[in-house]
């Protein structure tokens, strides 16, 4: 083998180290979204009716939080303006 070719033992010829490498590459991003594939198969989906009271009592609560922030302000802002009579 002259300048550091290795034989590739499907083909039986001599291949570039930097093609080698190439295919490395290539077979770890495949390796990588075959291992995503399998996790993903691990994973518990959550069904419509959960996804949709959760959501619910998300929007709902963001609401509450939305007012009573709201109310907390406003009720603040007369405090200071009768404290400092602007």
């Amino acid at each position: 083998m002259a300048n550091g070719e290795t034989p590739n033992p499907v083909l039986g010829v001599q291949v570039p180290p930097p093609l080698i490498n190439k295919m490395k590459a290539f077979s770890k991003i495949t390796g990588f979204i075959n291992e995503v594939k399998v996790e993903l198969g691990k994973v518990s989906w959550s069904t419509r009716q959960e996804l949709i009271g959760s959501t619910t009592v998300v929007i709902t609560f963001t609401a509450l939080m939305a007012l009573f922030i709201f109310i907390v302000d406003t009720v603040l802002a007369k405090i200071l303006s009768i404290i400092f009579k602007t």
